[in-house]
């Protein structure tokens, strides 16, 4: 995660934050902004239109 660049807060008192459980599963709060920035630019209201969002994951933690 960190390679990705979602590094966690450090608490107050705490050494190093777990951000994997026991299984290796992760949970993380990523700001919807910073994956669809064209909405920032879109200024038109769209109705009853199918919108996907797809998230394709590299088989490594490096960055290209």
């Amino acid at each position: 995660m960190k390679n990705a660049g979602y590094i966690p807060k450090k608490k107050k008192g705490v050494t190093e934050k777990v951000i994997t459980d026991a299984n290796g599963n992760f949970n993380v709060c990523i700001p919807l902004k910073s994956l669809v920035v064209f909405v920032e630019d879109f200024r038109k209201i769209i109705n009853n239109m199918k919108q996907k969002l797809v998230l394709i994951r590299n088989s490594n933690d490096y960055k290209y």
